[in-house]
């Protein structure tokens, strides 16, 4: 990226300060032992001051998060200040230690989360955000907060009133959401994304228009579980309808203002988006093709992957007892010694990195040149060396800490 992200549109952005989380122990879940009776986890709440957390986490840990969501909260809030959207009522947030103790709370409420990374559920007798925190990259645990939560903010200040492409288009423009120093950072150009929409759209392959436009949850929701080929590009194309509506011409990202106020106000969607863009969508449609074949994208998305790829791997040659080099060419060595590889899914994509790949030790540059990231030392004696994404704006680096358990844990810092 050659210059620093910004923010265009209806809906400015504003630096954010004075946040802290409140944390006090209020009670703990009933149940024997660790696990209680049910084989549930032994949760325990704490409030922040946008969240009521229930958590088997240590306090210190639940409070980065509390942390974290309160400022994602304050951004979503910001957003959509036209429409009033300020509750006192926290919203609650259920944050558990393993992947099977996620699974098996939501399996006592009849929810099916086996191939979930987290999820806003609603049940007649809870519902709430979720998710688990080992053996992940914080930074993606964080994404999936980011859209989740914009979900469940959704659902407290819109009902089901929003349309699911710009449900499912705005939760995955606030999961790109970036924190640099302390301000969340929204606009990021996902190159996968920007890539796939715009071969779609030239192979006229791209999901018709006014399908997307008319599509009910219920239909969305049945093509997600059916496992249709066009799962990812719904997303993708709904991410891209949604980001040309709040990062184009004030005059556009105003008309957005105005079809969501009227769909807050009970106007069905069809005949919000009529009055606002037009008997027809042809203009719409046009102007939004226009703008997703002309849109370039940034690497930052592309880089970060790559970065958590290479900390995974330097977790898995410490718990291997072997030494973590402090070179990036010592550590692609060794990776690809070990034959190292890992897969991501999310939204019907599936991404696959493997050691014996080049690119994943760097980015390509805009101007056509790869850029090999860098290692640096440690910022804490005991820790593995961080890795920079240098050329990137913001500054992309892999940094570590350790939890109460002395686990290492990943995460992306930006300057």
């Amino acid at each position: 990226m050659g210059r620093r992200p910004c923010e265009e549109g209806a809906i400015p952005l504003r630096r954010l300060g004075g946040l802290c989380l409140l944390l006090g122990l209020v009670a703990a879940a009933a149940g024997a032992g660790p696990e209680g009776r049910t084989g549930i986890p032994r949760l325990y709440t704490f409030t922040s001051r946008h969240y009521t957390i229930k958590t088997n986490l240590p306090r210190a840990e639940a409070a980065v998060f509390g942390r974290h969501m309160d400022i994602v909260f304050q951004e979503y809030t910001k957003r959509f200040r036209f429409l009033g959207a300020v509750s006192e009522e926290k919203m609650p947030l259920y944050l558990f230690q393993t992947k099977d103790q996620y699974q098996t709370f939501l399996g006592q409420h009849d929810i099916n989360a086996s191939h979930s990374g987290g999820m806003f559920f609603v049940r007649p007798q809870i519902r709430g955000l979720a998710t688990w925190i080992q053996d992940r990259p914080r930074s993606q645990i964080f994404a999936v907060l980011q859209h989740e939560g914009f979900h469940q903010f959704a659902q407290r200040f819109f009902g089901t009133s929003l349309p699911v492409w710009a449900n499912e288009g705005l939760a995955q423009y606030f999961e790109d959401g970036i924190f640099v120093q302390q301000r969340m950072v929204l606009g990021q150009r996902h190159e996968r994304r920007v890539k796939a929409v715009r071969q779609a759209l030239h192979a006229g392959t791209a999901i018709d228009f006014d399908q997307m436009i008319e599509m009910t949850s219920e239909q969305w929701h049945q093509r997600v579980t059916s496992g249709s080929t066009q799962v990812a590009l719904m997303y993708d194309q709904a991410w891209s309808m949604a980001y040309y509506m709040v990062r184009t011409r004030n005059r556009r990202a105003e008309a957005f203002v105005r079809y969501i106020e009227m769909l807050s106000d009970g106007i069905a969607p069809d005949t919000a988006f009529h009055e606002v863009f037009g008997k027809t969508t042809t203009d719409f449609r046009r102007g939004w093709e226009k703008f997703a074949l002309s849109l370039e994208p940034d690497m930052l998305n592309t880089a970060v992957g790559r970065l958590e790829f290479l900390g995974q791997g330097m977790i898995l040659l410490e718990k291997r007892g072997e030494r973590i080099p402090s070179h990036i060419d010592g550590l692609r060595k060794r990776l690809r010694r070990i034959h190292f590889r890992m897969t991501v899914k999310s939204h019907g994509i599936v991404t696959k990195y493997r050691a014996m790949d080049k690119a994943n030790y760097g980015f390509t540059h805009p101007n056509g040149r790869f850029i090999e990231f860098v290692m640096t030392r440690p910022n804490k004696p005991g820790l593995p060396p961080r890795i920079s994404a240098q050329g990137l704006n913001p500054l992309a680096t892999l940094v570590w800490s350790r939890d109460g358990n002395s686990t290492l844990v990943q995460e992306i810092e930006y300057r």
